[in-house]
């Protein structure tokens, strides 16, 4: 019934979030190659781009891209959660009250 349902749209939603987790920290991982390569970080745009992602960067499975930014501190990158509290307040990496976003961001 109607309980059914509500545990079985919850436990999509979490499945959801835990393959963003791990779309985000492949993420990290392929950018921190792209710096070890390039010797810096590039903008969003030219890493998603690289061949570090040969089957192209992981896609938020309801959203689409994921958000990142860049400066010259580095990059970070985050996703919108629809189950779990995340690390992150917003998609600007704002760590000091962790809600709805998981965010990484560079490791150099």
């Amino acid at each position: 019934g109607q309980t059914y349902q509500r545990r079985e749209h919850r436990r999509q939603r979490k499945g959801r979030d835990a393959k963003r987790r791990a779309d985000i920290k492949s993420i990290q991982d392929g950018f921190e190659q792209y710096y070890a390569r390039e010797n810096g970080y590039g903008t969003c745009a030219d890493m998603y781009a690289s061949d570090i992602f040969p089957a192209g960067a992981p896609m938020d499975p309801r959203e689409g891209a994921y958000a990142c930014s860049t400066s010259a501190a580095g990059y970070c990158v985050c996703a919108s959660l629809e189950a779990d509290d995340g690390n992150a307040s917003n998609i600007s990496c704002n760590f000091s009250t962790a809600d709805g976003y998981y965010c990484l961001t560079n490791l150099q």
